[in-house]
This record gives C-alpha cells, sequence and structure tokens, in this order.
C-alpha cells in the first residue's frame, strides 16, 4: 500500500514515515503547491499541518480525481473554513489529532487503509490475466509473474483498456505521475521489459506497437 505525507516540512514527517514503512505503507511527502503538476498514484492522503485557504482550489481538484473510497487522515484539528469549504468529503475524513503517538497514528492509518482495500479493491481479469493491485499479484493462466510496481501499474493500464490505444503520454501519466521528465526511450525499456516476463502461449497476452500512436494489448 502507498500513501503520500503533505507537508510543508519533510524532515519533520519522518517518523511518521519510518512507521509506516514498518507497517508494510511505503509514503511519499510533498508540499501542497505540487499537487498542481503531479498527481501521485496513492492509496491515503494524510494531512501534517493546517492547509492554507489560498491551496483549497487546488487540494479540491486532486482530491476529486481519486477513488472515492480513499481515506483523507488529519493528524492536525483543520480550520472551520477548511471544513466548510471540503463539507461535502467529510465523510471520507479521519480526523487523528496531534495527541496521538506516531505509532499509534500509523497503525489507526494501516486498519483504516486495510478495511478501505477490502471493500474496493476487486480482482482485474481479463482472459488469462489475473491481476490484484493491493497484493500486487499478476498471473497468467494461473502461472504468479513477478512484477516491479512501474511494469505493474503499466500492464494495469494496458489490461483495463484491452483492444484499445494507449499512448504514451496517457502512459506517462499513469505510471509516472505526471512527470515530465519521462523519456519515450523509458517507456519502450518497460515495455520490452513486460513483453520478455510474457509467456509465449496460445490464447496469451501480447503487447502490440501502433506506429506514430502508442501500445495495445491484444490475446494471441
Amino acid at each position: 500500500m502507498q500513501s503520500i505525507i503533505l507537508s510543508s516540512q519533510p524532515l519533520q514527517v519522518n517518523s511518521l514515515h519510518q512507521a509506516l514503512k514498518r507497517l508494510n505503507i511505503e509514503s511519499i511527502c510533498a508540499r501542497i503547491r505540487a499537487l498542481s503538476e503531479w498527481r501521485p498514484d496513492t492509496d491515503a492522503v494524510i494531512f501534517t499541518e493546517n492547509t492554507p485557504p489560498i491551496f483549497f482550489d487546488l487540494l479540491e481538484r486532486f482530491i476529486d480525481e481519486l477513488p472515492s473510497k480513499t481515506p483523507l487522515f488529519f493528524l492536525l484539528p483543520q480550520t472551520k473554513e477548511f471544513r466548510f469549504y471540503f463539507r461535502s468529503i467529510l465523510d471520507r475524513c479521519i480526523f487523528i489529532g496531534n495527541s496521538v503517538h506516531v505509532d499509534e497514528a500509523a497503525n489507526i492509518i494501516c486498519e483504516i487503509m486495510i478495511e478501505s482495500y477490502d471493500t474496493c479493491s476487486e480482482e482485474l481479469i481479463c482472459g488469462p490475466i489475473v491481476m490484484n493491485r493491493q497484493f500486487r499479484y499478476f498471473a497468467i493462466a494461473g502461472h504468479s509473474i513477478p512484477l516491479t510496481r512501474k511494469e505493474y501499474c503499466l500492464m494495469e493500464l494496458l489490461t483495463r483498456n484491452y483492444g484499445k490505444i494507449i499512448t504514451r503520454e496517457r502512459i506517462k501519466d499513469y505510471v509516472w505521475d505526471h512527470r515530465r521528465f519521462v523519456s519515450q526511450n523509458t517507456i519502450d525499456v518497460y515495455i520490452s521489459r513486460l513483453r520478455k516476463k510474457l509467456p509465449n502461449m496460445e490464447n496469451g497476452p501480447i503487447i502490440k506497437t501502433v506506429p506514430c500512436m502508442g501500445y495495445s494489448l491484444h490475446l494471441h
């Protein structure tokens, strides 16, 4: 599982990062203003400080793009302005408070994230392909194939859009979180890695290159 910690002072949330890591939850720290050009793939958002009103619109757009079951954790009480502006999503907010020890806060976050996963994660099945994002499980005809995180995200994107052409730009946005510095060669390398891992079998998956457009997943 993955989380994003919103904080203007990354060093001050290192203890929370370590506590989450001990519970097998990866986390990255970011300033809210960074969300204007970056959409991280995350299973939870953790707020460690009050959100200035100047960022309300930006934060609202970011939250709107998250899956509806993604929990939002607050380790500090939010202002009345915040609660009023975001009153429509308060049912997704978990206010932990700042009096809770960091390890206890991490345990609360972990328990709720697992519960959220249990209610919204389903297996993705396409022909002989079976995927489960929670466990990063990928199998073809019952044979499990280990994938790195980015390989999994790329395969998931192709599988969810079976038969459709996926552009390089969409791959970059989905797998690399809208980062602009990802080169075309990098995407080609990951496509090549996936192709080598896919078994050559009857009715098995194959990734086709669509010249000048992108890639598409099909079955033999």
